[in-house]
């Protein structure tokens, strides 16, 4: 059981319907663990592309930003909605700085 958790990260247990319904505090560790590993979930490379692409188009991109955002946190990924909202606010930090660079400098 280590190793298979140490390889995959998490074990497969199986439980009888009737032995799970029955026993409150394997209910409550096994749905809380699932809780647990959905929300730190790191956010794939693609969607760090999809924030930062949503950062450089300033009206569509904040629409996207927002919708992509507010379903990461119903869906409880907490750390995906973090890092996404991260990389968003660093391509529009970037986008603005390279813009006032342009005008002041140009």
């Amino acid at each position: 059981m280590v190793l298979e958790y140490e390889k995959k990260g998490y074990v497969e247990i199986q439980v009888s319907g009737n032995a799970y319904t029955s026993v409150s505090d394997l209910q409550s560790v096994v749905e809380f663990q699932y809780k647990r590993l959905r929300a730190d979930k790191p956010l794939p490379v693609f969607g760090k592309v999809i924030a930062i692409g949503c950062g450089t188009l300033f009206l569509p991109g904040l629409l996207v930003f927002m919708l992509l955002f507010s379903s990461y946190r119903a869906n409880r990924y907490e750390r995906m909605a973090k890092e996404f909202r991260v990389w968003f606010l660093f391509s529009l930090a970037a986008w603005i700085l390279l813009v006032m660079g342009l005008i002041f400098f140009g």
